[in-house]
Parts: C-alpha cells; sequence; structure tokens
C-alpha cells in the first residue's frame, strides 16, 4: 500500500458500514472522508474518488468548498447522489476485502491521495483512517470511528479472518470439516479456536491446526481446520460455530464480528441434511427456543436456513391481525445487515421477508396465486411463493413467503427506487370522511421528509368537475390504476381500497401516482 498526499486528502473511511453512520434514507452505507489539511480553503469541484486505477474519473465532486481543517464524508453508496446542498453518494461500493481507492485531482490524472494496489481487509463497523500526528505512512483501525471529526484513538488491527466458506453444502450427519484463512497484520497468530454449539447447547471449543494433519491440508499455508464431531449433527437441526483468532502479542480477532447485537450475526451455520423430508415445495428451516415468543409482538431470535444458506441471530415477530388467533401465525421475519436473506439467486437481498400463513386458506394457492395475476396483469406486485416449513428440526407448516415494501422491491418491480410508497392500512384518501396524510398509513421509503406530498393528492382528489379531471391526468398514472383494478376484480379481491393497499409517487420522474397491492389473502 502507498500513502501519497496532497491536501486535499483521504483521511478516514470505513468499508464494512454494519449499524455505524447513516444516511438520509436510513441505510447504513461505506464512506469516504476527505480532510484538507491546509489553511487555506480547496475547491472540490471537478475533484474525482474512485475505486478503479484504470477509471480515475469515475465520480466527480460537484460545486463544494473544503474549508481549512474541515472534513466531508461522501457516502460509498452506489446512490451517485451530487446536490452539494445534499449528502454526497458516489456512484460505486467499497470493498471489504481490500481494493483500490484513490482522491483524484481535476484533470483526471494526478492522483492526490490513493491507497495501491489496495487497502487491507477491513472489519465490519472498524474504520482505517490516519492516526492523530502520524505520518502518511501509518494507518490505523478505529474500533469507534470519527467521520466528521478528528481522527483518536487508533489502534493496530489483529489477525485478519477470512472465511473460507460460510454456507458449507448441506452436510450428512457425521463429522464437519471447518476451514479459515488467517493472515496477520502487525504480529504473527498464535492461536486459532473455534466455538461450535447444537442447537441452543453451549459453546464447545475446537483448537485449530495449520499443521498438515487432523483435517489440514497443507501445513502452514494459513488455512487452518478443525473437525467438528459427528454427534453434533443431527438430521435437521442446526450446528453453529465461530472463530477466534490471536495474535502473539494478544491482540484477539472475532469472526463473525457480532459488534452489533441486535442487527448482526454471531455464528455461521447449517443444517444437517433430513432424508426424511419428501417434498417438491422449497424448505425453509426455523429455529427458535419459543414459538410462542415468536408469535408475540415482542418478538424473539433464531435462526434460518434456507436456498442453501444459514442466518443467525435473525428477528421474528407476529405479523398481522385477524391471523393473530390461528394456530399457524404468521410471522416477520427481520435479516441483520450482515446477512441479508436471499430469496432467489436471480434477484437482490432484501432486509426482510414475511412468512404469511395460509392456514384459513384451503386452496394453499391463494397468496401466491393473487400476485402472480396481478404480476402478469402488469401491476407491480410482490413476489410470493409457497415453503415448507421445518422448526427445529420438525414439520410444521407450509408457509407463503412473501416479499416486504422497501427500495429493494421497487428496484425489483421496476419503479424508481427514489418513490415515495405509503402503505395505507386505513385510508381511503377522502377529505370528506376526515382522512388525512397520516392517519392510517406508513411510509416505507423517503422516511427523511414528512408526508406533504400526499396530502397534497388528498387535497387534490377533493376537487370538483373539470379541476378534478385535470388533476386526475396530470398526477395519476391511469394505466398502473386501470391494470391494479382489472387483476383485483379477477381474483375478486373485497378487502382492497378501504383499506391494506400502497399508494406510490413516482418522485422525482413523472410525479404521477399509482395504487400497488398487498394483503391478497
Amino acid at each position: 500500500m502507498t500513502g501519497t498526499f496532497a491536501a486535499p486528502r483521504i483521511s478516514e473511511f470505513m468499508a464494512a458500514n454494519v449499524s455505524r453512520l447513516a444516511d438520509e434514507d436510513g441505510d447504513f452505507p461505506d464512506w469516504i472522508e476527505v480532510h484538507n489539511p491546509d489553511n487555506v480553503a480547496v475547491p472540490l469541484a471537478g475533484y474525482h474518488l474512485t475505486d478503479d486505477a484504470v477509471n480515475l474519473d469515475k465520480w466527480t465532486f460537484p460545486v463544494v468548498n473544503l474549508n481549512p481543517g474541515a472534513t466531508l464524508v461522501v457516502f460509498a453508496s452506489g446512490k451517485n447522489r451530487t446536490d452539494p446542498a445534499a449528502r454526497l453518494h458516489t456512484n460505486f461500493r467499497l470493498s471489504a476485502d481490500g481494493e483500490y481507492l484513490a482522491l483524484v485531482a481535476p484533470d483526471g490524472v494526478t492522483v492526490v491521495s490513493a491507497f495501491a494496489p489496495s487497502y487491507p481487509a477491513q472489519f465490519q463497523n472498524a474504520s482505517f483512517g490516519l492516526a492523530p500526528l502520524a505520518d502518511d505512512l501509518v494507518w490505523s483501525f478505529f474500533s469507534i470511528p470519527t467521520p466528521g471529526k478528528p481522527n483518536k484513538g487508533g489502534t493496530h488491527a489483529g489477525p485478519i479472518i477470512s472465511v473460507v466458506e460460510k454456507n458449507p453444502t448441506q452436510p450428512e450427519v457425521g463429522p464437519l470439516t471447518v476451514s479459515v484463512v488467517v493472515r496477520s497484520t502487525n504480529e504473527p497468530v498464535a492461536t486459532v479456536k473455534l466455538y461450535y454449539r447444537k442447537m441452543f447447547g453451549r459453546d464447545t471449543m475446537l483448537p485449530m491446526n495449520d499443521d498438515g494433519i487432523e483435517g489440514d491440508a497443507v501445513a502452514s499455508d494459513g488455512v487452518w481446520t478443525a473437525v467438528i464431531p459427528g454427534k453434533a449433527l443431527a438430521p435437521g437441526e442446526m450446528t453453529r460455530w465461530r472463530f477466534v483468532a490471536t495474535d502473539r502479542a494478544g491482540t484477539e480477532t472475532k469472526e463473525p464480528a457480532y459488534r452489533a447485537r441486535l442487527d448482526s450475526h454471531q455464528y455461521f451455520g447449517t443444517v444437517a441434511r433430513d432424508s426424511g423430508i419428501r417434498s417438491s415445495l422449497p424448505v425453509l428451516h426455523w429455529f427458535t427456543k419459543n414459538v410462542s415468543a415468536a408469535g408475540s409482538s415482542g418478538g424473539s431470535r433464531g435462526a434460518v436456513y434456507y436456498n442453501g444458506e444459514f442466518y443467525d441471530n435473525v428477528f421474528f415477530r407476529r405479523h398481522g391481525q385477524s391471523s393473530a388467533g390461528f394456530p399457524k401465525k404468521s410471522y416477520n421475519i427481520d435479516f441483520n445487515r450482515t446477512q441479508r436473506f436471499r430469496w432467489s439467486a436471480n434477484a437482490p437481498r432484501v432486509a426482510d421477508i414475511d412468512l404469511l400463513t395460509n392456514w384459513a386458506d384451503k386452496s394453499k394457492v391463494r397468496h401466491v396465486l393473487a400476485y402472480e395475476v396481478m404480476r402478469e396483469s402488469g401491476v407491480a406486485a410482490h413476489f410470493a411463493h409457497t415453503v415448507r416449513v421445518q422448526h427445529n428440526g420438525g414439520f410444521f407448516s407450509t408457509a407463503d413467503l412473501v416479499e416486504d415494501a422497501d427500495e429493494t422491491y421497487l428496484k425489483r418491480a421496476g419503479l424508481n427506487t427514489d418513490g415515495a410508497l405509503y402503505k395505507v392500512y386505513a385510508n381511503s384518501l377522502n377529505k370528506d370522511s376526515g382522512n388525512n396524510a397520516t392517519t392510517g398509513v406508513e411510509k416505507k421509503t423517503r422516511r427523511f421528509e414528512n408526508n406533504t406530498d400526499l396530502q397534497s393528492l388528498i387535497n387534490g382528489l377533493d376537487l370538483r368537475g373539470q379541476a378534478l379531471l385535470n388533476y386526475l391526468y396530470d398526477n395519476i398514472d391511469i394505466p398502473r390504476c386501470v391494470n391494479l383494478l382489472a387483476a383485483n376484480s379477477v381474483i375478486r379481491n373485497i378487502d382492497m381500497h378501504r383499506k391494506n393497499w400502497y399508494i406510490y409517487r413516482d418522485t422525482g420522474q413523472s410525479g404521477e401516482w399509482a395504487i400497488l397491492p398487498w394483503d391478497l389473502d
């Protein structure tokens, strides 16, 4: 790594932001801090940030000035926002595994601050930056990042742990070999330990080795290995593990880092194959200590295994009202920022998912069929498919896996992700009925602003005669609404319009509003 500086310079960055610094959308993207160490202001207009050594002008600063000694934080989110009056966002994201990063002069050629060929592998929720009073060769990790403030408290890192296989192929019952790559940073690696637990039992420690024996393939290659005994695996049950590496100075690194107890995973894991499961449905394995608590409004934590991936420390809580009294309830499942849920190999990961009961639907197909009719009718509707649910190793139910509402849904459905999406529980948008923009609605996107746009819609719908017609033609996406009304008639969804639907605005583009569906059972 080289560090060459001329004012301004990159002074700190975070490439694995899990829960430290939120942007204006409530997301936690990576970020880059640019500092002006000189005693004169620097106009940043035309400077560039890039993560590509052959594309030095990848993202360009707008007209902003950096005062003497000041810092500016730019989110490396991929959102590409350059309004100088708002938070800035690059058109690229950072890699926690390490990559090229540079600040480039307006000529698009002169590199004024760079990490080349790459910065080192990064830790979750820790930043990397210039230590206080350090020169350009001394960089440190900060367990407490300081975006926009003077850097302080930098420390040398412990060993860097790279998990060889986060999601091993679902194993048969028997011994399970687990390997991990461990690299030294400042001091040689002294010990690597694996802690495993079966279901909700206690942790058991195993020393890992890199000596070419006891399951380790090659000695002294940096790959450390341990073998979890077969008794720790039972058909359909989960086995979880975590790593702790220590260097000769006693500095310790944990993987998973588990820094945010309510928004990160503590273990990796898998589920032993159960040959007794014979189903054409995808199987979702669900693990909780107490299913009653998971079905309450307070919720509880557990784990999920689906499509070959294991998700730890997941939060479950009851979903819905009328189904709350069913023997088989509906659940909201919230996944951690460190392990977003992949429901399909061909779709982006999602932050949460709804596991909806079909207990009252004797056909067991209404959810899935209704959403399919909507989508085939040109409506931007949720994905939905039926799964077999195993709870703590035994059959629990069939249920419907249904998408939740957020920017990821908008993107997957081909809508403008900057659009305003409201979830309507009980609001007809009828001003004469006393409805307003805050009663019976929940804003799902653009939560950095108020509901003025929705109130403007309610006011517009209260017009009469030609004024109303003009407003409708100018502000309503009529084709989308007609498609939804037609599909809604086909599936005989009599529960809609008075409650349980979305209202969406194509903010910043057409500005038009459209109705979107949810709760189709």
